[in-house]
């Protein structure tokens, strides 16, 4: 019986694809709120002004527009974290465009309240950055700046962020995690 379990819970992590879809979320896009299954909280208004680091003629954005994660203080959004909420758990993330503009861009990523990792950006360097991250597995992804208010940010914002891909946790694997339980109790019980 023990050999069958383990036989079973084996072919099941051995199943499970190498690249499962990913999760594109890309913000800038007018679209970007209607994502099947998705959900965005508190983003801030996608720049119709401005350089944020040439995305405008950037040929490596999809659609040279970002949004920003604390948006115009000027008209109310005074929030210094924005959400993505996936319909299935995720064990990794990576940022595909954040901006650590003129002024310091730093965040944390959390899923479901857990730490994922830090970014600490680096003053004056204007540049899109990629960053991945991964951790426990979880549905609301939230990246909250750790770094000051600057001067400007009531009118222009601060921290644009591009695209974010996100790789949902497979099926397999959550099934193979509950069968291996499953086979612990059990094994106790026994013993």
């Amino acid at each position: 019986m023990r050999r069958i379990a383990l036989v079973t819970i084996i072919c099941a992590f051995v199943s499970v694809p190498a690249n499962a879809d990913l999760y594109t979320v890309d913000l800038g896009s007018p679209d970007a709120l209607s994502h099947t299954g998705i959900t965005l909280n508190e983003w801030g208004h996608v720049p119709t002004s401005g350089g944020y680091g040439g995305i405008w003629t950037d040929p490596d954005s999809w659609d040279n527009m970002c949004r920003m994660v604390r948006g115009n203080t000027a008209s109310g959004d005074t929030t210094n974290w924005a959400e993505i909420i996936y319909p299935s758990a995720i064990n990794e993330v990576t940022v595909l465009r954040h901006l650590d503009g003129s002024q310091i861009d730093s965040f944390d990523i959390t899923v479901d309240g857990v730490l994922w990792g830090s970014y600490t950006g680096v003053n004056g360097s204007e540049t899109w950055e990629e960053t991945s991250y991964s951790g426990t597995p979880g549905k609301t992804l939230r990246i909250t700046l750790t770094s000051p208010v600057n001067s400007w940010q009531p009118t222009w914002g601060q921290l644009g962020i591009d695209r974010v891909e996100a790789v949902p946790v497979p099926g397999a694997v959550l099934l193979g995690m509950l069968g291996l339980s499953v086979v612990g109790v059990k094994l106790r019980k026994r013993a």
